[in-house]
């Protein structure tokens, strides 16, 4: 069991609580995002992941942008007739559409942490088909970082710590492809006949479990059907998770979040939802869109540490007394390492009924600590947190899941049996 540091800055923690009068739940507005590439409008556009803030416009280039990628600074896109990757800053939206010159008909584009990868569609040479990589600053361009086999064309692209996956295949012989981080190992059938009926797949996504891939419409094999398709991060288990409808057109785009998958069609005006199980399927999540051709989400703004004790992680189960104040801890920091003060990093803690015979074997542990004091959050210090969760005397003989929220839209969970 991880065990808390001690509250760095007693002074710190005490003005905080003095200055707020005491600690009190507080509850921080969503900024998190999805953006999407609207090729014949020559924008990028955005929407707020609950659906309520719809921008088709956000960032206004005059180009047409295809892929589009995105990190908490800039808005990337592949200038798929003009040659080229164009750059844009989120907050002051000032466009450089030559970011990246003299690319081979640029198609999708995807980011890590140092660089930027975009599949060369090179239509007037297929026989020079590549993957292009270049740093986030737009230095050490090279458009030849991984060479394709003549014939054997990329559409979709996503980035993993460890791989690179395309989407494309040679004719009548789609595939998914991988090849390592470094560009070498390229394997172009991967993952042969992906979709189980064979289209090319166009766009590609990545969780911490599957991959993801859309096929564009389907034909012949599926009467012009677009649908989606997922495997295991091995390869194995490909299925086929939503199939779409005849009044769906041409799934170019597609990204997944937290719980959800979503996809574009690029000349239907909208921008579909599904649980990233394939249930609940929603092809009208959002509508306006303009002909979307890449999806995109900034990544998350924090290393989470957590939970420390009297916690523990799952898979074991934290039997606890209902009626008690349980002390939820954590400690945050950015991507460079440092402290994460800001209260609005925090949106909410919240449980969710479950069934105790989904917790039958797990190990199990007795909550040791008990909160005092008043319910709500505190800053103790050097990223250190604490919520501390009042928990109703109803949950007795139940068991439940509880959640952690972060204004970027991560969620952190751990399970509970009360007596």
């Amino acid at each position: 069991m991880q065990k808390l540091k001690v509250c760095l800055g007693v002074s710190l923690c005490i003005g905080f609580l003095a200055m707020a009068g005491g600690p009190a739940p507080l509850q921080a507005q969503s900024t998190d995002y999805l953006y999407w590439a609207n090729v014949e409008g020559g924008s990028i556009g955005r929407a707020s992941l609950d659906g309520k803030v719809i921008e088709p416009q956000f960032i206004y280039i005059d180009i047409m942008p295809y892929g589009v990628a995105v990190d908490q600074e800039f808005v990337y896109w592949a200038d798929i007739y003009g040659n080229r990757i164009g750059r844009a800053n989120l907050d002051t939206k000032v466009v450089n559409g030559n970011f990246i010159p003299s690319c081979l008909n640029p198609k999708q584009v995807a980011i890590d942490d140092k660089y930027i990868y975009w599949t060369n569609d090179n239509w007037n040479s297929p026989a020079n088909l590549s993957v292009g990589r270049a740093k986030l600053d737009g230095t050490g361009v090279n458009q030849n970082f991984i060479p394709l086999p003549a014939g054997t064309p990329a559409a979709g692209i996503a980035v993993s710590k460890e791989f690179i996956y395309l989407g494309g295949g040679r004719d009548f012989y789609p595939s998914v492809m991988r090849a390592n981080l470094d560009g070498t190992g390229l394997i172009w059938d991967w993952i042969k006949g992906a979709t189980l009926p064979l289209t090319t797949p166009q766009a590609i996504a990545l969780t911490e479990t599957h991959l993801y891939w859309s096929n564009s419409d389907g034909f012949p094999y599926t009467e012009y059907i677009p649908f989606i398709s997922r495997a295991d991060l091995s390869g194995d288990n490909v299925e086929v998770l939503v199939m779409g409808e005849k009044t769906w057109r041409w799934t170019w785009a597609l990204g997944t979040k937290g719980d959800f998958i979503y996809w574009g069609e690029y000349d239907q005006n909208r921008i579909g939802r599904a649980n990233i199980d394939g249930s609940n399927v929603n092809p009208n999540w959002i509508t306006g869109t303009g002909f979307c051709s890449g999806i995109a989400f900034a990544p998350q703004k924090y290393i989470f540490d957590g939970f420390f004790s009297p916690i523990d992680n799952p898979p074991t189960v934290n039997k606890a007394n209902a009626g008690q104040a349980i002390p939820v801890k954590w400690r945050l920091t950015d991507k460079n390492g440092l402290p994460v003060s800001d209260p609005s990093s925090f949106t909410s803690i919240t449980s969710k009924s479950v069934s105790c015979a989904g917790f039958s074997g797990d190990p199990s542990d007795p909550i040791e600590e008990y909160a005092t004091g008043s319910s709500g959050l505190q800053y103790l210090g050097d990223g250190w947190w604490q919520f501390n969760w009042e928990t109703p005397k109803t949950y007795s003989g139940k068991c439940r899941t509880m959640k952690l929220t972060l204004d970027d839209h991560s969620e952190h969970t751990a399970s509970f049996s009360f007596k």
